[in-house]
């Protein structure tokens, strides 16, 4: 049996076990995969996030996804996450997987040390015509001061990204200010620009799955609440012209701006059941 970290180079021949939205994630800082693999077939698999990395805190790590078709390999495939992540000097991992019944992959975080606890997931989603029916949406126009990102270069979307990032905004990128801008839906993710500075950014991020997930959503200064209605009504009208209505919008309630749009975009959403744990990690 083999232990194969997973890159951009080989994750194309393995896209018939890792789902291709967690596929998504190799290749990025601070994200790292790995399989246990017999021969040509993947027995287990694990993608996973460091986190704090920028931060004066203690680093931890986020499983996004495991795969557990044998436990024997499962056991030699955290071997190894445990080796790898003691020299990121990591302090606790994470986990949150879908609450699925006689979970293999529950039962195995448990026996590897991991608490779990049934909850409500904070991503909640809708498609484009459903927000677009929504009277909100209906009531607000578009701002001329918004704009899409197409609109600016590498290097003042660079900067923008920075400035954001240290007044900690990074949305639930962790790797915000290393992500070209070309990683962003261009025609769809927008800017609110005032006295020429770039005070409000909503950014999307197409999966390969078509959904569009937002990957930050924030502003500085005052009435950041209304601009980022806006930033959003932009959007949607941009993106009901070029993506099918079915297209869902994918929000991650992980900070208040987050969940108070939520509860205005999406009022009848609510997370899907998942399971979520922690172990402290020896260093």
């Amino acid at each position: 049996m083999n232990i194969v970290e997973l890159s951009t180079d080989n994750i194309v021949s393995f896209l018939q076990f890792v789902p291709e939205d967690i596929a998504d994630h190799i290749g990025r800082i601070f994200h790292h995969g790995m399989l246990a693999v017999e021969g040509d077939t993947p027995l287990a698999g694990m993608v996973w996030e460091l986190k704090n990395m920028l931060e004066d805190e203690p680093e931890e790590s986020r499983i996004l996804w495991l795969r557990v078709e044998d436990e024997e390999a499962a056991a030699a495939l955290f071997e190894e996450y445990t080796e790898n992540i003691a020299l990121d000097e990591v302090e606790r991992s994470c986990y949150t997987i879908p609450a699925a019944p006689d979970s293999r992959e529950k039962e195995f975080l448990e026996a590897q040390g991991f608490t779990s606890e049934l909850t409500e997931g904070d991503e909640i989603s809708a498609t484009l015509d459903q927000i677009s029916e929504i009277p909100l949406m209906k009531r607000t126009k578009p701002d001329p001061s918004i704009r899409t990102l197409m609109s600016v270069n590498q290097a003042a979307f660079s900067a923008t990204a920075r400035r954001m990032a240290g007044k900690g905004h990074r949305g639930i990128c962790e790797d915000l200010i290393y992500l070209p801008r070309m990683y962003f839906e261009n025609d769809v993710s927008c800017f609110y620009e005032e006295d020429g500075q770039i005070r409000a950014l909503l950014l999307f991020h197409r999966l390969p799955s078509g959904n569009l997930r937002v990957v930050l959503m924030a502003g500085i200064g005052k009435d950041v609440n209304q601009i980022l209605v806006k930033l959003m009504k932009t959007a949607l009208v941009e993106a009901m012209e070029l993506y099918p209505a079915n297209t869902k919008i994918l929000i991650d309630r992980h900070n208040l701006a987050t969940l108070a749009l939520g509860e205005k975009l999406f009022p009848h959403e609510i997370g899907r059941p998942i399971f979520v744990g922690s172990r402290k990690e020896e260093i």
